[in-house]
């Protein structure tokens, strides 16, 4: 199985997660490539079983990750997973991306979030998830890239129950 992590990360945590998860897609997986969004291009795509996706949460989706999802070519059922870091009110980012992530032709397996480190006006600092994502983090990610894995291959081998449900969008 050939992975492909796909990130935006501002700060770096975005980033250090992304490199987590990638850690442990290669304890299962064949290939694993790890590309920050910038440097993605359709054609990439062609040549993974497994996408992730994931960016810091900006009260919905970043631009750029809208713009991925909006631009992308109908995907046809390729597997995809999303990620986020934040700090606050992460409840409204999963209910955008993952069903516009669908309507790409996407089939979602999973999705998670970590706490990042982040300053925010008029707020104390430093911000209670300062020192995030920290080593439990990390190694909370690495498993989750590993799962993402193992979950899809079980899925291509016909165990689609495994597929989770859209979440719901509350904000609506």
């Amino acid at each position: 199985m050939n992975v492909l992590i796909i990130y935006f990360s501002q700060s770096g945590n975005t980033r250090k997660i992304a490199h987590s998860i990638a850690a442990g897609a290669r304890e299962v997986a064949s290939k694993v490539d790890i590309c920050s969004i910038r440097k993605v291009t359709n054609d990439m795509l062609e040549d993974y079983d497994l996408i992730g996706l994931g960016s810091p949460i900006w009260k919905a989706d970043p631009p750029n990750i809208r713009r991925f999802y909006q631009n992308v070519p109908p995907q046809k059922g390729k597997h995809i997973f999303a990620f986020a870091t934040h700090g606050t009110m992460p409840s409204f980012y999963f209910p955008v991306v993952l069903p516009n992530l669908k309507k790409a032709g996407f089939t979602v397996i999973g999705s998670a979030r970590w706490y990042g480190n982040v300053v925010m006006p008029g707020m104390p600092e430093p911000y209670y998830t300062a020192g995030h994502p920290d080593e439990q983090d990390c190694a909370e990610a690495k498993e989750f890239g590993r799962e993402m894995v193992l979950r899809s291959q079980r899925i291509a081998a016909g165990e689609t129950d495994l597929i989770p449900p859209m979440p719901k969008n509350d904000v609506d």
